[in-house]
């Protein structure tokens, strides 16, 4: 019975231990494509055209809050597990390994974590 309990309890500690780290949005992402109105133009062809590399960031503090950097204008936000929020509108997002989605009304911002 001690054995199976401690199995049982082993699992817990591993399913809690899973949830919690499993999908943490928090850190510092740059960009790596954007597609609006059906173009994609990946982070290379825009530094091609002048762009800095590090004209387009994201920050996320692990404290739910952060920036979002385009071209010089910054942006403070908010965040949890389902979407960034800026003054007052919500875009949701999708966390893939090190790529950070956003989409809205079609467009799309690919972010990849430092």
């Amino acid at each position: 019975m001690k054995k199976v309990l401690s199995v049982v309890l082993v699992l817990s500690l591993m399913f809690v231990l899973v949830a919690c780290g499993g999908k943490n949005a928090a850190g510092e992402y740059v960009l790596k494509s954007i597609t609006m109105d059906g173009q994609e133009m990946k982070m290379d062809d825009l530094t091609a055209l002048g762009a800095p590399a590090d004209s387009f960031k994201l920050v996320l503090n692990d404290d739910g809050t952060g920036v979002l950097a385009v071209m010089g204008q910054e942006q403070k936000l908010t965040w949890d597990d389902k979407a960034l929020t800026a003054e007052g509108e919500s875009i949701s997002y999708t966390l893939d390994g090190d790529d950070l989605t956003l989409e809205q009304d079609g467009d799309v911002l690919v972010f990849t974590r430092k």
